[in-house]
């Protein structure tokens, strides 16, 4: 029994960890969506775009077909979409910790 438990104390530990992993990179994708606004909006107003944990940015029609090339191209959890607008900049939608959609 102790081992079932050490190993539960494990998993909410890596958990705690993944978590902690994808706020940060949702803060820093968002800080940098926003050190670039201006550039952002000027190239792809109206558009969703996807940022990547690398910084790469994308421009989709919609989110569906962000979210299928941010899975395809850097996985779950690795890439932030955003609706590129003036009136929804300040727009969050947070759908589990790993999934938002800003």
């Amino acid at each position: 029994m102790p081992d079932k438990l050490a190993s539960g104390c494990e998993s909410k530990k890596r958990q705690s960890r993944n978590n902690s992993y994808m706020a940060q990179l949702i803060d820093d994708l968002l800080a940098y969506f926003d050190a670039h606004v201006d550039e952002l909006l000027g190239k792809y107003e109206g558009k969703v775009v996807l940022i990547s944990k690398d910084k790469e940015v994308s421009a989709f029609d919609d989110f569906k077909t962000g979210y299928d090339s941010g899975i395809k191209n850097y996985g779950y959890g690795n890439f932030l979409l955003k609706e590129c607008s003036r009136a929804a900049i300040n727009a969050v939608h947070v759908i589990n910790p790993i999934v938002a959609i800003v």
